[in-house]
């Protein structure tokens, strides 16, 4: 996955001038590279497992394609409609309003965020940054922003919007599709082993703990012991 400073040159150098009228959001988490120094990752576990099936090991046997599951894209109609805070200082702007203002015009907006523990604090803490570009302007607007998880979750239905259920399924994985995003990220970020290994504080909470034959023809015998043993226990 790209650095979010990697993320904010490209939208430095985009040209949106024949942009149709939308705004593009594409959303990952989790964004390790924005984990606060000596913060850990915190995930939790995939919202319902005693209700769902565990999704294959490869994700093109329920019909999805790997590059379809390595970002999520929502592409947001506009208004046209003026800037709310305009010329205010991008530090200064409200998570709701920044997100608020990318249905004002088109353009192209990349968000990253991780969730982590804070040991201070004593809880969970979720970390959001945003880069926005609009047809409009030529300067790149960059925020940054933090709140507890459950501040998370009571903001859902204050902020209304489509990027909040998004980023809130990648969170939760409670969809296959998050599912496989959110293992790719930590493959992807950190390594395979890492991706197991964090499956392994819950993998055999899922309702279907039964590996199939057509899942271990195409496994590592690594890969089928390890589960086994997850499952046996």
């Amino acid at each position: 996955m790209a650095t979010f400073e990697h993320i904010t040159s490209l939208l430095k150098d985009v040209d949106l001038s024949s942009v149709p009228n939308k705004h593009a959001l594409s959303i990952d988490y989790p964004a390790l590279e924005l984990l606060p120094e000596g913060c850990q990752l915190s995930l939790q576990p995939p919202a319902n497992l005693p209700a769902r099936e565990a999704p294959p090991l490869d994700s093109r046997r329920i019909g999805i394609d790997p590059a379809t599951s390595a970002s999520r894209v929502i592409n947001l109609s506009v208004s046209n409609r003026p800037i709310p805070h305009a010329g205010v200082l991008d530090i200064l702007v409200g998570l709701p309003e920044a997100t608020k203002a990318m249905s004002c015009r088109p353009g192209d907006s990349k968000m990253l965020a991780v969730t982590f523990h804070d040991g201070e604090l004593e809880c969970e803490v979720l970390r959001i940054m945003l880069a926005t570009k609009f047809v409009t302007e030529d300067r790149l607007r960059e925020y940054t922003y933090e709140m507890t998880m459950e501040e998370w979750k009571e903001s859902i239905g204050v902020f209304a919007q489509p990027w909040t259920l998004t980023l809130d399924e990648l969170i939760t994985r409670s969809s296959d599709l998050a599912y496989y995003h959110v293992r790719g990220n930590i493959a992807w970020e950190m390594s395979t082993e890492a991706a197991f290994a964090e499956e392994g504080r819950w993998v055999h909470l899922w309702g279907s703990k039964e590996l199939r034959a057509k899942e271990r023809a195409d496994m590592t015998v690594e890969q089928v012991e390890w589960l086994l043993r997850e499952v046996a226990n």
